[in-house]
């Protein structure tokens, strides 16, 4: 059975994006690299770390780390009620954070 969506009984409150406090951001960041292999020392001496690109609401950024949210949902007075797919990055492995505009 499918759910025909154009038959829903009412519509649901969308909230407005500018009732959301915080900056949507993509933050770039170098990550750890491991390798369990037997190789060869020159290769590791000319192996470069990863840069990994996280995106979501950025909830709260200090000296030691900052925590971006991917998804929320809100109550029935439009306030943030829930978040989800959290991250939490050392500030100190960030390369750069850019703000995108919604």
């Amino acid at each position: 059975m499918f759910l025909n969506i154009n038959k829903m009984e009412k519509k649901r409150y969308l909230p407005k994006l500018d009732l959301i406090k915080h900056d949507f951001v993509m933050v770039y960041w170098v990550d750890i690299e491991s390798d369990s292999n037997w190789r060869d020392i020159d290769d590791l001496i000319t192996d470069e770390l990863p840069i990994c690109i996280s995106s979501g609401w950025l909830i709260k950024k200090d000296n030691k780390v900052t925590r971006l949210a991917s998804d929320f949902n809100i109550d029935s007075d439009g306030k943030i009620k829930d978040i989800g797919n959290t991250t939490i990055i050392p500030t100190c492995v960030i390369q750069k954070i850019i703000k995108i505009k919604l």
